[in-house]
C-alpha cells in the first residue's frame, strides 16, 4: 500500500514509477549525473533532471562489509531482509562518488547460538548485559568503552580480529 501510494504521488508530480526496472549504471554528462542506464522491463537510458540513490544499504554484500566494517562478516550475524546489495554504493563509486561513513552499521550484541538459530530473532539481544560487564577479545584485552551501548559495542566487536571470539 505504501508503494502505491508513492507510485500515486509521483505521477501526480509528473514522475514515472518503473517496475522490472534494474538500474545498471548512472548516466554521466560533463560531470553531472543526467540519468541512469537500465536494464529489464525497459532498455536504454533514462533520463532525469535529478536521481535519488536508495537502495537499501550495502549490507548483504560482504566485500562491501569486508571493507569497511569487519575483516570477517561471514561471522556476523545478519538480521536484515539481504536486499541491500550495494548496488547504489558501486555505482556511485564508479563515477568517482567519496564513499563515506562506510565504516560503522545499525546492530546488537547477540548470544553465540544466533549463529546458528533463525529462531533466536529478534533475541536474545545482550546489549544490557554488556553494558553491565567488561567486553575483551581473544587475547583477554579489553577493546572498547561499554558505556557507548549496544550498537558501539556491536561495531566494536565487528571490527576486532575474530568476532565470535574464541568460538570457532
Amino acid at each position: 500500500m505504501l508503494l502505491q501510494a508513492l507510485g500515486h504521488a509521483l505521477n501526480t508530480r509528473g514522475g514515472v514509477f518503473q517496475r522490472g526496472v534494474c538500474v545498471k549504471s548512472l548516466l554521466m554528462e560533463e560531470g553531472r549525473c543526467v540519468g541512469v542506464e537500465v536494464d529489464g522491463a525497459m532498455l536504454g537510458p533514462l533520463r532525469a533532471k535529478a536521481v535519488v540513490l536508495a537502495d537499501g544499504g550495502f549490507q548483504a554484500d560482504l566485500d562491501l562489509l569486508r571493507r569497511g566494517i569487519s575483516s570477517q562478516p561471514e561471522r556476523l550475524v545478519q538480521r536484515n531482509a539481504k536486499s541491500g546489495s550495494g548496488d547504489g554504493v558501486r555505482m556511485a563509486e564508479a563515477v568517482g562518488a567519496k564513499l563515506v561513513n562506510m565504516d560503522t552499521f545499525y546492530g546488537h550484541l547477540l548470544h553465540i547460538d544466533a549463529m546458528q538459530s533463525d529462531q533466536l530473532w529478534p533475541y536474545p539481544m545482550i546489549d544490557w548485559i554488556a553494558t553491565a560487564g567488561v567486553l575483551v577479545d581473544g587475547q583477554g584485552e579489553r577493546f572498547c568503552d561499554e558505556a557507548e551501548g549496544g550498537v558501539y559495542m556491536a561495531n566494536a566487536v565487528a571490527k576486532t580480529q575474530n568476532p565470535l571470539g574464541n568460538v570457532v
